[in-house]
């Protein structure tokens, strides 16, 4: 539990299992420029870290984090357990303010919201275990490296995954995937025509998508599918 606002000067280096309840204090590096090593946190493999705030006002944060690599503010190659708290105000010149290359478990309310070059990371065939229900202060901005669903147990009856996720990328958008299971990442279609009497020309995300005699539209194979 932290007692006192913290500032370091290196990463904190989680090498075995550690809780971490920022009770309602800021952790932070408070680096102006980018360095090497310049994250917050760093997980090492088969170690396990658990982050939250069981402080009434909830105003715990990790910020500050500047990296000329990946994860500005946590770097996960072991298992992260987001469960409260707020990562934010970090920078990452490659790859997301919390970048997971382990195994990353939600729940709760944490925030990860408001960083540099993207938010909560995930690499090909990685994705967000939810362990449990998520509270409504729960807010995570996601960024993939191949876009598709992103979480594993996502509650069936739960809300919309728009109400706790976003994208990073404004071209993508957050919605269950086609089966009405997982959250995922998607690129929204859209139908424009031009021309008219008989010479329409039909663009579905600005791919030409031609009518048969019956008037369905036949889409172009560069349509994506998830």
């Amino acid at each position: 539990m932290l007692c006192k606002d913290i500032t370091r000067d290196k990463p904190i280096v989680i090498d075995k299992s550690l809780t971490l309840d920022l009770n309602g204090r800021t952790l932070q590096r408070d680096l102006d420029a980018p360095v090497a090593d310049g994250c917050v946190i760093r997980v090492e493999q088969s170690a396990d870290l658990t982050v939250k705030d069981e402080s009434t006002a909830k105003t715990g944060k990790i910020t500050g984090g500047n990296n000329t690599g990946s994860g500005g503010g946590i770097y996960n190659r072991g298992t992260l357990i987001l469960e409260g708290g707020a990562i934010t105000g970090n920078k990452a010149e490659d790859g997301g303010d919390v970048y997971n290359r382990g195994t990353l478990n939600l729940s709760g309310g944490p925030s990860v919201q408001n960083n540099t070059q993207g938010n909560v990371y995930l690499p090909t065939g990685r994705k967000i275990q939810v362990t449990g229900a998520l509270d409504a202060q729960a807010a995570i901005g996601i960024d993939m490296e191949s876009p598709g669903a992103f979480t594993q147990g996502y509650p069936a009856g739960g809300a919309d995954p728009d109400a706790y996720f976003t994208s990073d990328d404004g071209a993508l958008s957050v919605r269950r995937s086609p089966d009405g299971g997982e959250a995922m990442l998607f690129a929204p279609y859209t139908l424009s025509t031009s021309g008219c009497q008989g010479a329409v020309t039909f663009m579905v995300n600005g791919a030409a998508a031609t009518p048969d005699a019956n008037g369905n539209l036949t889409l172009p194979q560069t349509m994506p599918s998830y």
